[in-house]
């Protein structure tokens, strides 16, 4: 049983810096930063994802070596994301996106999402509440949270990743988002 969930992508980060110095793959993606975050304070946590078979090959060693289990974690597909990160001079990096060399913005955009039910099927009877990370705020998704959190009296924080425009669209609407967080 856990408190607290953490939901969001599960990656494998590969990075290389402006020296042209490799680092090779390593986890990554808010659901792990998420989960190591609440983890600080409390075992009671429970990472929520989907991703790839090979999600166990690097994620359960770490999950298992943290006390925790892969019970909020949904199979989807045959790979995770890999996202290889490349710093520039200027300290921001570019990143591209892949899962087994298919172009995963082409193919596999939103199979490895979590969405509301994957939340509301993650949770136990004493979780109080839940973190989770979201591309672009969508009204349909946070009406969805919104009914999750009165139906079984949770709370939630959410992180906006910040895309421009998305926050100027007729489907964006503070208020309701704000309404939801209550």
């Amino acid at each position: 049983m856990a408190k607290y969930l953490a939901c969001g992508n599960s990656l494998y980060d590969s990075t290389s810096t402006i020296n042209g110095e490799e680092f090779g793959e390593h986890i990554g993606g808010q659901a792990v930063y998420g989960t190591a975050g609440i983890r600080t304070w409390t075992k009671s946590v429970k990472m929520v994802s989907c991703v790839g078979l090979d999600f166990k090959v690097g994620y359960v060693p770490w999950l298992e070596a943290n006390g925790l289990d892969d019970r909020g974690i949904y199979y989807e597909l045959d790979y995770c994301s890999h996202v290889r990160m490349q710093h520039t001079v200027t300290g921001a990096y570019n990143t591209t996106s892949h899962q087994s060399g298919l172009g995963y913005k082409e193919y596999y955009q939103g199979f490895l999402e979590i969405h509301p039910e994957h939340i509301e099927k993650a949770l136990d009877p004493d979780t109080v509440a839940f973190y989770h990370h979201m591309h672009q705020p969508d009204s349909v998704l946070f009406s969805k949270i919104e009914k999750i959190r009165e139906k079984y009296g949770v709370r939630f924080m959410w992180e906006l990743m910040y895309m421009p425009g998305s926050f100027n669209t007729p489907y964006f609407n503070m208020d309701r988002l704000m309404n939801a967080a209550k």
